[in-house]
């Protein structure tokens, strides 16, 4: 028997390939680098999330706190006035959604039974199929077993929990503030002498300043979409159609799931509110080709090829972090994945991973 007869297929094949066991060790020592990672995320959110989120906010404000001080107002105060807007903008949105949402978490109840009665004179066309099915059902398993238990929605459960999720959010956002306050204030003394202490800090001004761009943007694609939301919803006599509008704006941070949501809200809120199958399905309509036309002609536009990435990548990118930290997750997905390809497209030794992501 010949030398060759005697060597593993699969180990000619990695030989072949150029996978040299130093290769193989430095990609089995990346890979649960990167395990551990998101493993360290995944246990560490509640310590992480105000950290990212106020690093998202210093970005998105850095071009306002720009301009103030080039009208020669100290850093500090700089940040106090910032800071000061930011938080009535909060308490005034807070303020201004409490009362359709307490009533609307009121009547929780009497909304879904209206959804279900109108629901049932929509697929009225289908009720002979569905007599038929249950009929099947029946004679297949009894008369009274296997019936699906009917579900009643208890209000207080449900504002209890919404009490213990508000709970959570106001400490999230308090520390959030304290941190963005910092940033704002001290950030850039720590970044010059950090850039004076490790020259590798010199590639982060550029990139944040890029980040810090695409962020604004979006954020001001986002808000006008908000407005157009709320425009659209007033004329079509929705009920709260700020709150609609707001809605809409948050949502469009998550790409194609948001839109997904906010068109389903739309579609239950009409329902409620209205009687009439073409009042009811002009809503939600109204509200996909707002969003439609934003995703597919006004953000492009606007932003160009250079801040695209790959669809496959993005959705992936999405579910990953909405798994990792929830509702929160998915909002910062996009803007941690434009960051990551940016910083990749500025370090040689990451441009094919920048390449990849790309559109």
């Amino acid at each position: 028997m010949s030398h060759n007869e005697g060597v593993n297929p699969a180990a000619k094949l990695i030989r072949e390939a150029g996978i040299t066991p130093r290769k193989w060790l430095l990609g089995a020592v990346t890979g649960l680098l990167i395990v551990a990672f998101f493993f360290l995320v995944y246990v560490a959110k509640t310590l992480l999330l105000p950290v990212v989120l106020a690093l998202v906010l210093h970005l998105i404000l850095k071009p306002i706190q720009r301009f103030l001080l080039r009208l020669r107002i100290n850093r500090v105060a700089t940040a106090a006035l910032i800071l000061s807007g930011l938080i009535g903008l909060i308490v005034a949105s807070v303020l201004y959604m409490r009362g359709p949402l307490v009533v609307w978490m009121e009547n929780t109840p009497q909304h879904l039974r209206a959804v279900e009665y109108k629901l049932r004179d929509l697929m009225r066309p289908m009720e002979s199929v569905s007599a038929v099915a249950d009929q099947v059902a029946d004679l297949a398993e009894g008369e009274d077993e296997g019936r699906p238990a009917r579900v009643e929605v208890s209000g207080q459960g449900m504002r209890d929990a919404v009490r213990g999720y508000a709970r959570q959010f106001l400490i999230t956002l308090s520390v959030t503030l304290i941190l963005l306050f910092f940033l704002l204030g001290y950030g850039q003394i720590l970044y010059e002498r950090l850039l004076a202490e490790f020259s590798v800090f010199a590639m982060t001004q550029e990139v944040g300043a890029l980040v810090s761009s695409y962020l604004l943007t979006i954020t001001v694609i986002n808000s006008g979409l908000g407005l157009c939301v709320m425009l659209a919803m007033y004329l079509l006599g929705m009920p709260n159609a700020v709150l609609w509008g707001i809605m809409a704006a948050l949502l469009n941070f998550v790409p194609y799931l948001g839109a997904l949501v906010g068109v389903s809200l739309m579609f239950v809120v009409s329902l409620v509110t209205f009687d009439q199958p073409g009042q009811i399905l002009v809503v939600p309509f109204v509200y996909f080709l707002i969003t439609a036309i934003e995703g597919n002609l006004v953000t492009p536009m606007i932003l160009g090829r250079r801040f695209t990435v790959n669809p496959i990548i993005l959705f992936a990118w999405l579910i990953l972090w909405g798994w990792l930290w929830g509702v929160a997750g998915a909002l910062i997905a996009v803007p941690s994945l434009m960051a990551f390809r940016i910083v990749c497209e500025h370090t040689p030794a990451l441009r094919s991973v920048s390449r990849i992501i790309s559109q």
